[in-house]
C-alpha cells in the first residue's frame, strides 16, 4: 500500500509519479490494470486523511533501502 496525491481515473495519463515518501516511480496502464514498477495495483482510491491510498500486490522499496539488503 503506498499513499498519493492521485486517485485512479487520472493515473492513465501518467508514466511516472513520486510517492509522498519522494520515490519517482514508473505507471503503465495495460489491459485495464494499473502497474507500478511491475507492482499491480488491485485496490485503488482508499481514501484516508494524509492522501489516497492504492493497494498493491508487491512491496516496494526506496533505491537506496533495496541497496542496503
Amino acid at each position: 500500500m503506498h499513499i498519493w496525491a492521485f486517485i485512479a481515473k487520472d493515473v492513465s495519463a501518467l508514466s511516472d509519479a513520486t510517492t509522498v515518501e519522494g520515490s519517482k516511480v514508473m505507471v503503465s496502464t495495460t489491459m485495464n490494470k494499473v502497474m507500478i514498477n511491475g507492482a499491480q495495483v488491485i485496490k485503488a482510491d482508499v481514501m484516508t486523511s494524509k492522501g489516497v491510498i492504492h493497494v498493491i500486490d508487491t512491496v516496494l522499496l526506496p533505491e537506496d533501502v533495496k541497496a542496503s539488503l
